[in-house]
């Protein structure tokens, strides 16, 4: 059983690719930002942060969850038709009249890319059943994602006193969006086309140009949102993707945002490296006790690699969790042990073992007409090993 135990570790640990890792340069200094947050893209694992706890209001980034929780409704191909009371809403706009006619899909991706305040009410209002049943459905998803320091009193980011978040909360929030992969097609595109029925005009189509202009400017850019109020100065979101690693960068009242951002990005860019964890299926015997057959085979049931931090793959430990014997019956399936990740001393990441057959329970009758000496060996083998 140890022996066992220990050729599934050294497999586990042969499947990770050893690399050279070297910190890169210093964090950028001089930032204009109020606050700012840095993290890796797919874990969400933070790599700086200035004043990134600190409640601030953050303008039209707030459309972020307005998109999430629009796609997450699963309405995509439903038509919307926008009412008087939907346009009636300063600041930026889609230019949407009453009686328009647009999928909740090409909604999204109006607001999205020119930061339509107007859709997003209406978005709240088609989603949420109001703007009132939407904001609650707001704060619910962002205390999911521990957002613990934000409140949403509205869906497009005009000033409010009770509408605010952190920068690391703004991580988190973009993490979540950007594991959809409509968030992410609309977000990645500096042009974005949206065809619906025009009030006046009938049939349209329209191409909008994004207001991210990093899009144009920063190598693998791949959103996010930007935003402007007087009351929250200019907030900016935005991620880069480049050889299967990336990162997210959050600022808020940042007056030179396009600059602090693109010395974040690119700092955050020195920090991260695609690893590959664990890359096979290993296989090992378990001990069955009461079973018709004494062992059962089991194997992990995924691979891990992607993007990290290099400070986490340094520090990576592998640690497998299985029972010494499992009773019968098993079936196929069955979860019976993990292996877990760990990231400088925490967890990042468990991957169960499951078994890959089925173990019948020995009867009476079968048991009577064993071996003795088998009946021991096969129920007492973990005693001895």
């Amino acid at each position: 059983m140890k022996r066992t135990f220990c050729l599934f570790f050294a497999l586990l640990i042969c499947a990770l690719a050893p690399i050279s890792v070297h910190a890169g340069e210093e964090a950028p200094t001089g930032l204009s930002a109020k606050a700012y947050a840095l993290c890796e893209i797919d874990t969400g694992r933070l790599i700086c942060s200035h004043k990134g706890d600190v409640k601030l209001p953050m303008a039209s980034t707030t459309k972020i969850m307005t998109a999430l929780l629009a796609i997450e409704s699963g309405r995509l191909n439903e038509i919307i038709t926008v009412t008087a009371e939907d346009v009636k809403v300063e600041g930026s706009s889609l230019s949407l009249r009453e009686g328009d006619r647009m999928t909740l899909s090409d909604m999204i991706r109006g607001m999205m890319t020119v930061s339509g305040n107007d859709a997003a009410k209406t978005i709240a209002r088609f989603v949420g059943g109001s703007e009132k049943a939407f904001i609650g459905m707001m704060n619910a998803r962002a205390a999911e994602l521990m957002m613990e320091s934000t409140h949403f009193n509205n869906p497009h980011g005009l000033p409010d006193d009770d509408h605010y978040t952190t920068a690391e909360d703004m991580l988190k929030l973009t993490c979540a969006a950007l594991k959809e992969p409509l968030f992410a097609d609309i977000v990645s595109h500096y042009k974005n086309e949206i065809t619906y029925i025009n009030s006046v005009l009938g049939y349209t189509t329209r191409t909008l140009k994004n207001t991210n202009q990093l899009l144009n400017t920063v190598d693998g850019c791949v959103g996010v949102k930007t935003g402007y109020t007087k009351a929250a100065g200019r907030c900016l979101v935005s991620a880069v993707r480049r050889e299967g690693t990336g990162v997210i960068c959050v600022v808020l009242n940042c007056p030179n945002y396009w600059a602090d951002s693109t010395s974040l990005l690119e700092y955050g860019m020195t920090q991260v490296v695609y690893g590959d964890i664990i890359t096979d299926t290993v296989e090992y015997e378990l001990n069955v006790v009461g079973g018709v057959s004494g062992t059962v085979r089991v194997q992990n049931t995924r691979f891990l690699s992607g993007s990290m931090l290099k400070k986490d793959y340094e520090s990576m430990y592998i640690s497998v969790v299985l029972p010494r014997f499992v009773y019968a019956p098993v079936k196929e399936g069955d979860n019976v042990g993990r292996i877990d990740v760990y990231f400088g001393g925490e967890l990042f990441e468990s991957i169960p073992i499951i078994a890959m057959e089925n173990v019948q329970k020995i009867s009476y009758f079968e048991g009577l007409s064993v071996n003795f000496e088998d009946m021991l060996l096969r129920n007492l083998r973990w005693l001895f090993e």
